[in-house]
């Protein structure tokens, strides 16, 4: 006969067996879960090698790292994947894909200052636009877009419920010969989740993947509310397609804060170099007939400064854009750094860089 202390130890067993099972259990699913976590973030650490490779050498890409991880979304810098998230090395606008992705440096070049992003796209995305307002200025817009984006992706119109869809080289070809004479209306077409719309014009309903182009702003859905930033060509108009109004606003925070360093840098440096050619540009003697002045800058032999008019206007316009980083008015910023990059090619037309 079973004696009661021996049907203790039996429960006692049976207990710790089961508590046993479980801890293994546990520790299964938790190795489980940080091995999958760690492949997704080498996916992400892949692909930001990649990006930063691109970004370095100027040598477009191809990412193919994504096949297998869930979930993919990508908020300008970040990268979230399952429960886990990256921050980009470099300005990235991306429109994550599990499959094959191309990857471009574009540069903002303004002569004395240069600013880079990396854009990354999935080679057989759609991109789909609607010009409610069929102005000359909406067909150049995309037209440039068009012209900037992946060849191996899809271009079209939605107007209505109907669509129209083709490669590159037909879609430029229908900007330029039929869309002038065509009128639109706004797209009410559901469309796929990997279709990115874009309408020029005021539309009545914003939905998820969406961009309005009209007035010198973009505006898009964030969350239930429809925000605004203003957009300074073909790259702002791709970054905020990628990733609507947040992803220009972090494309511009990047812009503008490299802008205020290099505009401070790069006036300091003029004023060296205004004073070297002072130095150097020295009238000979008294005798010698007056030197025709130079657009460096020259010294007579007197002593006489005669600074360079140009440089001059250089160092004032590098300080009104100082001046309007600090304001936060990018229209503003943008319109003043198009000046100094007039002023700088007269520069350098001059023989002064």
């Amino acid at each position: 006969m079973i004696s009661v202390f021996q049907i203790f130890k039996m429960l006692i067993g049976i207990v710790i067996f089961i508590f046993v099972m479980i801890f293994f259990m546990q520790i299964t699913d938790m190795y489980a879960d940080v091995g999958e976590r760690s492949g997704e973030y080498s996916f992400a650490s892949d692909f930001d090698n990649a990006a930063m490779d691109v970004y370095i050498s100027g040598n477009p890409g191809t990412f193919r790292g994504f096949g297998d991880a869930e979930h993919l979304r990508y908020e300008a810098p970040k990268l979230f994947f399952g429960s886990g998230q990256k921050t980009m090395s470099v300005p990235v606008f991306m429109i994550p894909d599990a499959d094959a992705m191309s990857i471009e440096r574009r540069c903002d070049d303004y002569g004395w200052f240069m600013n880079c992003y990396i854009f990354a796209l999935p080679n057989a995305s759609t991109f789909l636009f609607t010009p409610i307002d069929n102005t000359p200025e909406a067909r150049e817009n995309i037209k440039s877009v068009t012209e900037a984006l992946p060849d191996t992706a899809y271009f079209g119109y939605c107007s209505g419920d109907g669509i129209l869809r083709g490669n590159k080289t037909e879609f430029v070809k229908f900007i330029g010969a039929q869309m002038t004479s065509m009128s639109f209306s706004e797209c009410t077409r559901v469309l796929p989740e990997d279709t990115r719309l874009v309408v020029f014009g005021e539309p009545e309903n914003y939905t998820a993947g969406m961009i309005s182009v009209h007035a010198g702003v973009v505006k898009s859905l964030v969350f239930d509310a429809v925000e605004e930033e203003p957009y300074a060509g073909t790259d702002d108009l791709i970054a905020a397609m990628t990733g609507g109004v947040p992803a220009l606003k972090y494309k511009h925070e990047v812009f503008v804060k490299n802008l205020a360093v290099s505009a401070s840098i790069t006036r300091q440096r003029a004023m060296l170099v205004s004073s070297m050619f002072l130095e150097t540009n020295v009238q000979p003697c008294l005798e010698c007939a007056t030197p025709k002045p130079k657009a460096c800058g020259w010294t007579s032999y007197n002593g006489v400064p005669a600074p360079s008019t140009l440089y001059t206007s250089f160092r004032n316009r590098l300080v009104a854009l100082e001046n309007m980083v600090s304001s936060g008015s990018y229209t503003a910023v943008i319109n003043v750094l198009g000046e100094t990059a007039v002023i700088f090619e007269d520069l350098r037309s001059a023989g002064c860089e």
